[in-house]
């Protein structure tokens, strides 16, 4: 050890390192993923008309705007926010990235903190909307399924809804980046294949 590090206390602390860099992986890839959709939609909005990408929040900018006049923190802070402009109509969008390191029950858990922030217009006066999808995309479609039955359980009825939308980050690409406006997502509520406008 010592003919490689010096000393015990280098060696100590190259394993600290290597620690740390362990721990900062699945945050790295997160974050990756969170890119790649967001320049998936980039570049799917460019070839479209009728679309703009009206606003896009993550990380501290999201958790400020919904912390609102109050300055309380928010009891949950998504991957990222967004509003699509379809000809006149907004489309507030929130995006959750999950990787499958979450639990199902804890996943869902989250998703009833929307439901509710929706019936209870919860972020009405931080981000001035009412109405809003929640967007998840997964490492692969097992995963995705799996959320999507788990998510019936999110809302009131406990029989799904439309608000919730699922799919695989394989669906799309930077090579195919318009296929973020195909019909790749499903919902809880039934199997058919939507689209997130």
């Amino acid at each position: 050890m010592e003919a490689i590090f010096g000393d015990a206390g280098q060696y100590q602390a190259v394993l600290r390192r290597l620690r740390e860099i362990e721990r900062s992986l699945p945050l790295i890839a997160h974050a990756m993923m969170i890119s790649q959709f967001k320049v998936c939609l980039t570049l799917a909005i460019r070839k479209r008309d009728d679309l703009k990408l009206e606003r896009w929040l993550q990380g501290y900018d999201l958790k400020y705007a919904l912390m609102g006049r109050h300055g309380q923190n928010p009891e949950l802070v998504p991957d990222a926010f967004f509003i699509l402009q379809y000809n006149e109509y907004e489309y507030p969008v929130f995006l959750e990235v999950d990787r499958g390191t979450m639990t199902e029950e804890r996943f869902v858990s989250k998703l009833k903190l929307y439901w509710r922030w929706w019936r209870e217009e919860r972020i009405k006066d931080t981000l001035g909307f009412t109405h809003f999808r929640v967007i998840t995309v997964t490492p692969n479609e097992t995963r995705s399924e799996n959320l999507r039955i788990a998510s019936k359980e999110a809302n009131t009825d406990k029989k799904g809804s439309n608000m919730f939308l699922f799919a695989a980050d394989k669906n799309y690409s930077i090579s195919k980046p318009e296929a973020i406006f195909e019909p790749i997502w499903k919902s809880p509520k039934d199997d058919l294949p939507k689209t997130i406008l």
